[in-house]
């Protein structure tokens, strides 16, 4: 993980995370989201390079280049929420960032933000 996460109206620092393994073969990655706020639409977006000081809705911005969303889901009642990612073959070698955006009512923003996940090299 890298780059600053935003702190919530509630007071918790959200974390971006994953499970399974970055690979074509094994089609189990996921993207997840812990200690933000329950019940809360929310989506992964993902891009081709870091950042890490570029300031964004009261936090930080940390992907750039060819940024692309994920679905929109819902976190639930303990404000978590574990999304897929699917590995292409066109993946298999390249490395991306991602970051969680989701709603936060009570921010003067009215949005959330976590640091950063590097995924270096999805492989076969």
């Amino acid at each position: 993980n890298y780059c600053q996460a935003k702190l919530t109206s509630a007071g918790t620092l959200p974390v971006i995370g994953f499970s399974g393994s970055p690979s074509l073969s094994t089609g189990d990655f996921a993207i997840t989201l812990s200690n933000a706020l329950p019940d809360k639409y929310c989506l992964y977006f993902f891009g081709e390079s870091p950042l890490t000081t570029t300031p964004f809705y009261g936090g930080k911005l940390c992907v750039a280049g060819n940024i692309k969303r994920g679905p929109t889901v819902l976190t639930n009642a303990n404000s978590f929420v574990s999304c897929p990612f699917p590995v292409t073959p066109a993946l298999v070698g390249q490395n991306r960032y991602f970051q969680w955006w989701f709603r936060d009512p009570a921010d003067p923003f009215s949005v959330g933000l976590t640091g950063g996940l590097r995924v270096l090299g999805f492989y076969p």
